[in-house]
């Protein structure tokens, strides 16, 4: 069902309507059987256990430490003094990461600071990395490459970790900012000073064109489902009183935005919009995966029960 079944990008898991809101389709479609697929996901997500333990065995095996990093730097990396830090996460997009590095190289009235973490793709998404930082010595980026996969959020939070900027911004390696991207959100977070992260509209590209994050800031509406993309710009602080994004993954196949977000209600915490569209959010057909589009209900069910304090309205 998920192939390898180590992440990609499974975020991707709705339809686009009208009002530019991704619904779970579970919304749209009669599920028999809620049982069965209760017993699969299981099944799917020991799998995937077992694939990132055999990963990093070989990683133990071959570095002598199961969680073997290698770092590359830029020139300008050391002495940088970043406004912002951009993270990247990487898994098998080589063909399109560098459009995400050249439009955070491109970004306006800001200084910012790139850190890619590479979790141990099967492509040559590294090595495309390197290449342009060669290409890019000017542009402050530090390259961490996994010897295991560890999974989307774990790669998240080890990009936080190398940041040194107050402000995170989470680019998927296959979106973009625009060039004012970084200065508006900022400044959203500089005039909301307890605002825990902005965001912006996302322009939705490829096979489903529409928009995407148009809301704003609602408790109860984000309680029904998530309408926040994981593209913000997160108060660092904020990030790291949460613990970071959740891990192990795995039960959220691609949820960890959402939870991070209940996580934050459940702390009396706020996000702000930009109401401006600020990013391009890639909508193509081969990032699409169709796990979750089977397990949709029953992670819905599984989130509820990780936030039991929470009044989710009836499904």
């Amino acid at each position: 069902l998920l192939g390898d079944g180590i992440q990609r990008s499974p975020r991707r898991v709705g339809f686009l309507l009208g009002d530019g809101i991704q619904r779970p389709r579970s919304e749209r479609a009669f599920r028999p059987h809620r049982e069965v697929r209760r017993r699969l996901l299981d099944a799917v997500l020991a799998e995937r256990v077992l694939r990132r333990q055999i990963d990093a065995t070989r990683c133990q095996r071959s570095h002598g430490s199961a969680d073997h990093v290698d770092v590359a730097e830029t020139p300008t990396w050391a002495a940088a003094a970043a406004d912002v830090s951009a993270i990247i996460t990487l898994y098998d997009y080589a063909d399109v990461v560098t459009e995400a590095l050249d439009s955070l190289a491109a970004s306006e009235d800001v200084d910012v600071e790139v850190v890619v973490v590479d979790d141990h793709s099967t492509d040559d998404g590294p090595a495309i990395v390197r290449a342009w930082m060669d290409q890019h010595p000017h542009v402050p980026v530090r390259l961490v490459a996994r010897g295991a996969n560890r999974g989307l959020a774990a790669a998240r939070n080890l990009a936080i970790e190398h940041t040194r900027a107050d402000r995170v911004m989470v680019l998927d390696a296959d979106n973009a900012v625009y060039p004012t991207c970084l200065r508006r959100l900022a400044d959203a977070l500089d005039a909301d000073t307890e605002a825990a992260f902005a965001w912006s509209i996302l322009e939705v590209v490829g096979d489903e064109p529409g928009l995407l994050s148009a809301h704003a800031w609602d408790r109860d509406r984000l309680l029904e489902r998530n309408r926040i993309d994981a593209q913000v710009m997160l108060r660092r602080s904020a990030i790291g009183s949460l613990g970071g994004y959740r891990t192990p993954g795995g039960l959220l196949l691609g949820w960890e935005d959402w939870d991070l977000w209940l996580r934050l209600v459940e702390e009396g915490g706020h996000g702000v919009l930009v109401p401006e569209m600020l990013g391009r959010y890639r909508s193509h057909e081969g990032s699409m995966v169709s796990g979750p589009n089977l397990f949709d209900d029953v992670m819905l069910e599984r989130l509820e029960a990780a936030h039991p304090d929470l009044d989710f309205p009836p499904r």
